[in-house]
């Protein structure tokens, strides 16, 4: 009992160091219980942090490498990224993102620093009668064949749906021409016997088609008025 009081009295003494209150740490959510599920130690948590470059993450390994074991055992994660003006659901979620992008990275390395082995294996059973498929692995990764048909590279990801958008955009509540959507139909219908392109006549073709009467020529016709 003395030694539970012991315990409760030293870890008020830490809060109050830490300028921290105890009704207002036990409102926020825990991250404790989300960590024992995942089999996370808190130590792996600030390891992790530390490799992160957000100044929030920073801040909290700042505060927690201030702390003896003793102090961080008895105040907890949360205490700690409480008084630095952190909640423990973003110090959860600063582990969570950084977490994921050092995986990411790791991954990245492991490849590139097995890849001369692995290529080394490649080319070396690609040389046997019955390497067919180390060969063809191999001409891929050197990208001897040709690209399949069909196949899509993005030079410049992005480029492409950002300037369709704009196009979008700029045609947008545009209907087309009721000539040209006869015109789509029939080549979709019957390619073979589409309807012809229709082109604009100047005054010359219209006159020498349907030639109309001078001006002049007006005057001469006499009007007859009928009883």
């Amino acid at each position: 009992m003395r030694s539970r009081g012991k315990h409760r009295n030293r870890r008020s003494e830490i809060l109050r160091r830490l300028d921290v209150d105890e009704e207002q740490l036990a409102q926020q959510p825990q991250i404790a219980p989300l960590l024992r599920m995942n089999g996370i130690r808190p130590e792996r948590l600030v390891e992790v942090l530390r490799c992160d470059s957000n100044p929030e993450s920073m801040t909290f390994v700042q505060a927690w490498d201030k702390q003896t074991p003793a102090e961080r055992h008895l105040a907890g994660l949360e205490a700690i990224a409480v008084s630095v003006g952190l909640l423990p659901r973003r110090l959860w979620e600063l582990f969570a993102g950084a977490a994921l992008v050092q995986s990411k990275e790791s991954v990245a390395v492991m490849i590139a620093m097995s890849l001369p082995e692995v290529m080394a294996v490649t080319i070396r059973g690609a040389k046997k009668a019955k390497g067919l498929a180390d060969r063809e692995h191999l001409f891929k990764s050197a990208r001897v064949l040709p690209t399949p048909k069909g196949s899509i590279v993005n030079v410049w990801p992005g480029q492409k749906e950002s300037e369709e958008s704009t196009e979008e955009d700029d045609t947008k509540g545009d209907l087309e021409p009721a000539d040209g959507f006869v015109l789509n139909a029939a080549r979709c219908m019957n390619p073979q016997k589409a309807l012809p392109v229709a082109h604009a006549l100047d005054e010359q073709d219209c006159e020498s088609q349907h030639p109309a009467y001078p001006p002049e020529a007006l005057d001469e016709v006499e009007v007859v008025e009928e009883e």
